[in-house]
């Protein structure tokens, strides 16, 4: 039985994105997806869209960009919810395959300057009479001081997640929330059954004086599978109080996933 167990903790970031080019076979029209990226490397925040469908080839199509939510904890320790901003829309024209790659926010984004930062857009793309052909919402994180661990037992036949922390304020008050993205397939040769989003626990603790935290997540039961992936977000959150109004801030964010695949089915 071969098991694979990823532990993704720090900075995460969405695939990049790329300028619309031209191929000779051109692939069929994929999902229309956003995709946001806070690059450490780079330094930069983008926003971008792949897929299309249903878009036509060559079509002419207005792409608005609006930031929902989000929030950030500084490296001097200041804390504040990122809310609704304006909107920005750029025309663009979907590929020969009906397919639109595009970036179209880029902004600096100083990554030194955080311990936390995650980002909501969502993206609309209109047609030349304004009518709506499809949306999406994308999102990022950058993190710091949250671990994210979870592990595929084919023995026990479990999945266990927990989550932990480091170098937050000392004796606050968290609210720790998992929630799953399953795929599993039954046999070789039959189709996969995704389930996306599914909440899988929440619990509350506080932080020791030295700011450290852990949280013992959860373990879900699974059956005889022949591959099974299990991906878990994990999101902290806390009162932060900021020009006189308290508000449940999201802090902290953690993400990792495990599979296995049986030889025997």
């Amino acid at each position: 039985m071969r098991i694979r167990t990823w532990l993704l903790a720090g900075a995460l970031t969405a695939a990049a994105v790329a300028t619309p080019t031209a191929t000779a076979q051109a692939a069929a029209p994929q999902p229309f997806r956003a995709v946001v990226t806070c690059d450490a490397t780079t330094n930069t925040f983008t926003v971008g869209t792949v897929g299309g469908s249903p878009f036509l080839p060559n079509q002419p199509i207005k792409v608005e960009f609006q930031t929902l939510r989000g929030s950030y904890v500084t490296a001097a320790g200041t804390e504040d919810g990122i809310y609704s901003g304006s909107t920005t829309t750029i025309p663009a024209t979907a590929g020969p395959d009906g397919n639109l790659t595009m970036t179209g926010i880029r902004r600096a984004w100083p990554a030194a300057n955080y311990v936390f930062y995650t980002e909501v857009v969502k993206v609309t793309a209109r047609n030349a009479q304004n009518q709506v052909l499809n949306s999406s919402e994308g999102s990022c994180f950058y993190d710091l001081r949250t671990t994210v661990t979870i592990t595929c037992d084919p023995v026990a036949r479990t999945i266990t997640a927990s989550a932990a922390g480091a170098r937050y304020l000392g004796q606050r008050p968290l609210t720790i929330e998992y929630k799953r993205t399953t795929v599993r397939q039954a046999t070789k040769n039959s189709g996969q059954w995704i389930g996306t989003g599914h909440h899988a626990a929440t619990h509350q603790t506080t932080t020791t004086a030295a700011g450290d935290w852990s949280d013992i997540g959860y373990s879900h039961p699974f059956g005889d599978n022949y591959h099974l992936s299990d991906e878990v977000d994990v999101s902290v959150s806390a009162r932060v109080v900021t020009g006189g109004w308290s508000r449940h801030v999201v802090i902290g964010r953690g993400t990792a996933k495990c599979e296995y695949t049986s030889p025997t089915r």
